[in-house]
């Protein structure tokens, strides 16, 4: 989502070494084999756009899919 809500379609979304893109409602999908890492690297940019930051950290996996990754306005 952007810093307003809206959702984000086509952003690159690297987790550890996965790579996707978001579909058109700012959703990705992946799954990861087990055992499942406690933390993962998450960097999260739209390509070719200079209208919003890149986002790189460091979150939890159990925080993926409890809460929306926010890409700021630049």
């Amino acid at each position: 989502m952007d810093s307003n809500g809206r959702p984000v379609p086509g952003v690159c979304v690297v987790l550890n070494h996965w790579h996707v893109h978001s579909d058109g409602a700012g959703f990705f999908h992946w799954s990861i084999e087990s055992p499942l890492p406690e933390q993962v690297k998450i960097k999260v940019y739209k390509r070719y756009s200079d209208r919003y930051e890149t986002l790189e950290t460091t979150v939890p996996v159990s925080h993926i899919d409890r809460q929306p990754i926010i890409l700021k306005n630049s």
